[in-house]
């Protein structure tokens, strides 16, 4: 595919770099564009964690894509995004994603090229993730801010345990157990371990987006650690970050 005719403006220039900081270091990432919307998909380069980030077409400025034009690009690099309050166009082509930023008078002040490929190939780590989702079961209203104070000063390489029930999340780790609160009478109590690490990647790239609560479930039959964060600045961009178990 040469140069494509997609054109997609997002409401300010930094939207995009507000949107790829809710992604964890060190992982692969993919933007999945559609006619209903920008998807962007990440995973940890040790496969232990999925973010799955919506953004919808009615957020943006201008979002023309035909349903010759659905495709997966893959990037190498993360877009550097000035912050300044300029509108982004994107556009794509086989082999870079282009972005011009513009004024208020539609002049276009530079231009930003990101290396990558256009990719065709299929993800089953993202199936082997996501079909799973059916059995979870997901407490709402989570203080994240709560959960990451209780791990910071742990080993990364350390497992946490949690347990979640109807009003209350135990957290379990070197022996000791703290419980915080939510707001959902859960079906049934499902409990899983996974790498302090893993979970404390996504807190604190969390931490940075304002925010303060997190709906968190677990799967019932494979113990994937679901958290469900929704971005609420420039865009609406509801995140999803799934979480592998630790191996016994």
């Amino acid at each position: 595919m040469a140069n494509s005719q997609l054109e997609i403006v997002f409401p300010y220039a930094n939207t995009l770099q507000r949107i790829m900081n809710l992604i964890p270091k060190d992982s692969s990432r993919w933007l999945i564009i559609r006619r209903d919307g920008m998807f962007i998909e990440s995973l940890t380069y040790d496969r232990t964690v999925l973010t799955s980030i919506q953004v919808f077409s009615v957020s943006f400025e201008r979002y023309e894509v035909d349903r010759e034009h659905e495709f997966t690009f893959s990037l190498d690099t993360d877009p550097i995004i000035p912050n300044v309050p300029y509108k982004v166009k994107m556009i794509f082509s086989e082999d870079a994603l282009t972005m011009s930023i513009e004024n208020n008078e539609n002049d276009y002040l530079n231009v930003i090229k990101v290396k990558g490929k256009m990719s065709n190939e299929g993800k089953p780590w993202i199936e082997l993730f996501t079909d799973k989702l059916a059995n979870a079961v997901i407490a709402k209203y989570v203080n994240y801010r709560e959960l990451h104070k209780v791990l910071k000063d742990k080993p990364r390489y350390d497992t946490v345990r949690f347990t979640l029930e109807s009003g209350k999340l135990e957290v379990t780790v070197e022996g000791e157990t703290k419980q915080l609160e939510h707001e959902t009478n859960v079906s049934s109590e499902v409990s899983g371990k996974y790498s302090v690490g893993d979970v404390m990647q996504v807190l604190s790239t969390l931490w940075k987006s304002g925010g303060k609560f997190i709906n968190l479930g677990i799967t019932s039959n494979d113990g994937i650690l679901v958290i469900e964060y929704d971005f609420n600045r420039d865009v609406y961009a509801p995140v999803r970050y799934l979480i592998a178990p630790t191996v016994e």
